[in-house]
């Protein structure tokens, strides 16, 4: 990569998207992001288990996609929501 490629990808932003309901489509979107070609750095705010085992299903490579850990606070079906997931949660930053 040549040292002006470098330095437009270092000032690309960042943009942080949500997974949303885990039991819903938004973790799937999510997974759409790690195959776009977009001007910006995604980070995903979700649960990465979740995430990889929907990617797993969907066939997705994720590798590149950088996930920021949120747990869920309960195991998760697609399309079956579980109100114990709504409960607000922190952000590990460890």
């Amino acid at each position: 990569m040549s040292n002006t490629a470098l330095k437009s990808a270092e000032r690309r932003p960042v943009i942080a998207v949500t997974s949303g309901e885990p039991a819903g489509i938004g973790p799937d979107i999510c997974l759409a992001l790690a195959a776009a070609d977009l001007a910006a750095h995604i980070r995903v705010l979700g649960d990465r288990e979740l995430l990889q085992s929907r990617a797993a299903a969907l066939g997705v490579d994720i590798g590149a996609l950088a996930i920021e850990h949120v747990p869920l606070r309960a195991s998760c079906v697609a399309g079956r929501l579980d109100t114990a997931n709504a409960l607000a949660s922190t952000i590990s930053t460890t």
